[in-house]
């Protein structure tokens, strides 16, 4: 049935609903991908009622996303984000802390295709930081990196907050891996500031010096000069105030107070 068209969607309600747990776990499989083959086609597509009946939205809402089976569970995430459902958002949040890793996992993934907006996405993607499965935090890192700024904006704070070592090296392997990095000391080169430039400073610094000194010998000579002529001043101040304060160990500066003074650090 995975060939079939979106419109036959409504002939699965029997299968989902099905007391046979397989019977049940193949019609969310097929659901599943039917839905995202033609999301591929339609990027903007939507589980209106006219396309999933209101029978079918109710059991996948209710049922299937609390079902016994953890791989139903996790194949009903991969589909209610494209529902336009406010109860959506109260679902997802309960599947994100599922007892499986790979539901957990699997929810993140599809996150960014979500059609119906959640104030708290962000915040609650990184929460998911913190999972103790490396796959769930993986996941959580290029969820974040995929859903813009705001996304990104949530991933560098809690790298540069986070006393997480295992977790702070995972974000670094991603950043590397996803090119990011490229983009950061670009961007820092022309100027950014904020959280942005934090992140390229601490990576430069102390987190990435090596991935960071690979990305700087592919730019072209004027981009690595911008860049050079902004970090090595900024480097020197902060040895100089390191070294100031280095007798005043009753006062201790600790990551979050270096994030509330952007305009000294981050200049």
């Amino acid at each position: 049935m995975i060939g079939f068209d979106v419109a036959c969607l409504p002939v699965l309600l029997p299968s989902l609903g099905h007391a046979n747990r397989l019977i049940r776990l193949h019609g969310a499989e097929i659901l599943r991908m039917i839905v995202q083959r033609e999301a591929a086609r339609q990027p903007r597509l939507v589980l209106t009622t006219e396309l999933l009946s209101p029978e079918m939205a109710e059991l996948l809402l209710r049922n299937l996303a609390i079902d016994t089976s953890s791989a139903i569970r996790a194949c009903t995430a991969e589909i209610v984000v494209f529902l336009a459902d406010p109860r959506t958002a109260p679902v997802l949040r309960n599947l994100l802390h599922d007892q499986q890793w790979f539901v957990r996992m699997r929810t993140i993934r599809a996150l960014p295709h979500l059609r119906q907006p959640v104030a708290t996405l962000h915040l609650d993607l990184r929460e998911c930081l913190r999972d103790p499965h490396w796959r769930v935090r993986e996941a959580a890192i290029r969820t974040l990196i995929a859903l813009g700024r705001k996304g990104k904006r949530q991933l560098y704070e809690h790298f540069l907050t986070s006393r997480d070592r295992t977790s702070c090296e995972q974000i670094v392997e991603v950043i590397e891996r996803t090119g990011l990095m490229s983009t950061l000391v670009e961007e820092y080169g022309s100027g950014t500031k904020g959280v942005d430039a934090l992140m390229v400073e601490q990576l430069a610094s102390e987190a990435a010096p090596l991935g960071l000194s690979g990305v700087l010998r592919t730019l072209n000579s004027d981009l690595r000069q911008k860049f050079l002529d902004r970090f090595l001043p900024y480097e020197e101040a902060k040895m100089r105030f390191l070294g100031e304060a280095v007798s005043d160990l009753e006062n201790p500066i600790s990551p979050q107070q270096v994030l509330e003074f952007p305009s000294y650090v981050a200049a």
